[in-house]
């Protein structure tokens, strides 16, 4: 009973890794536990075989899997052909009998683990980066916050000639926000809107930003102490993708 062969494999051993992974039937387990105390390969498979397993416990995310994968995995281990237990002549014949078939059913096990690796990687990788994207939010709602609430900064309301307003600029000593309300996106490729700062009746370009969308989110814009000196501002929007000398096409303006 206890003779290797195949070059050291007993040929319990596919057998025992069932036994291994507790998925065994009673009289299954009992033919088992008589042939191991007697085999130094089966019990190294055992013992190979509990050590993988709890290091796969331990390797791969708990992840719900998608619906259906449960239903395909079970029709599917069904389908694999069945050996009806008989009394054994002999341990070794049963065990032998039994082991190609849970040779069969360990395929498929793998298989599952695979697939259930690969969904959980799959979904680790997506809910970092939904994590990841709700962290520059929050983190973005908090600066905005802050600008906000900053005593220092100024409000200046940015409206069309006929009182519409289109943007607010909020602005300190070394910072500024431009929050659109109500400028057309732009053409990024070939347009770029520039804000100016009107002092002595003459326009200075202070930074460029652009308007992605409607209801764009707030561009914060390259400033300085000389920019926030101004005591009033107005908005082009400029053919091209760089600050002009003078404005082309002034769309609103407005005075602190």
């Amino acid at each position: 009973m206890n003779a290797p062969r195949n070059e050291g494999r007993c040929p319990c051993d596919e057998l025992v890794i069932g036994w291994a992974l507790h998925a065994l039937e009673a009289h299954e387990d009992g033919l088992v536990n008589a042939h191991l105390p007697g085999c130094a390969a089966c019990q190294e498979t055992a013992s190979s075989t509990q050590r993988l397993g709890a290091l796969l416990g331990t390797s791969v995310p708990l992840e719900e899997p998608p619906p259906g994968l449960r239903d395909r995995l079970m029709a599917a281990v069904e389908r694999i052909p069945q050996v009806t237990p008989t009394e054994p002549a002999a341990p070794v014949v049963a065990l032998e009998s039994r082991g190609r078939v849970w040779c069969g059913l360990l395929v498929a096990a793998a298989v599952l683990l695979v697939v259930v690796s690969g969904i959980a990687v799959v979904l680790g990788v997506r809910l970092g980066q939904v994590a990841s994207r709700e962290r520059i939010q929050e983190a973005e709602q908090a600066r905005m916050v802050g600008i906000l609430t900053d005593p220092s900064m100024r409000r200046v309301q940015l409206s069309s000639g006929t009182g519409e307003q289109l943007a607010v600029l909020l602005s300190g000593g070394g910072q500024a926000e431009l929050v659109p309300a109500g400028l057309t996106p732009n053409d990024m490729a070939n347009q770029t809107y520039v804000l100016w700062g009107l002092t002595n009746g003459k326009p200075e370009p202070l930074a460029v930003f652009d308007v992605s969308s409607a209801g764009a989110g707030p561009e914060s814009l390259h400033w300085s102490a000389s920019a926030a000196a101004h005591a009033g501002f107005a908005v082009s929007l400029e053919p091209g993708r760089t600050m002009p000398d003078t404005p082309t096409k002034v769309v609103a303006s407005g005075h602190s």
